[in-house]
């Protein structure tokens, strides 16, 4: 769940980022986000650590489950799971509007 709430953290961040400078450069011509790497560029990348951290975790939690699984002969559930794909499917759609947006 730790991992979750971090990714979790660094998707909305990013997000944020991005909204706060969209909403700062409305109608101004000399924006930052005609640098090569701007506002949006950051937020991108923030988003995408998030996301792409949440994919690595959750791949680490679905070995774990099979390890104990191998062990105890038991099958496991947990909502942390779900919250995980959750997170990620949600992080993937706003990696794409940025992307779109951009």
């Amino acid at each position: 769940m730790a991992w979750i709430r971090t990714c979790a953290s660094f998707i909305t961040f990013g997000f944020a980022f991005y909204k706060f400078f969209e909403y700062l450069n409305e109608g101004v011509e000399n924006s930052l986000s005609n640098r090569l790497f701007g506002p949006p560029e950051f937020a991108l990348g923030v988003i995408a650590v998030g996301v792409v951290t949440l994919a690595i975790a959750i791949l680490h939690y679905k070995h774990s489950l099979t390890l104990l699984q191998k062990e105890s002969g038991e099958t496991y559930r947990s909502l942390a799971g779900l919250i995980a794909n959750f997170v990620m499917a949600l992080g993937l759609g706003l990696l794409i509007v940025v992307l779109l947006r951009k």
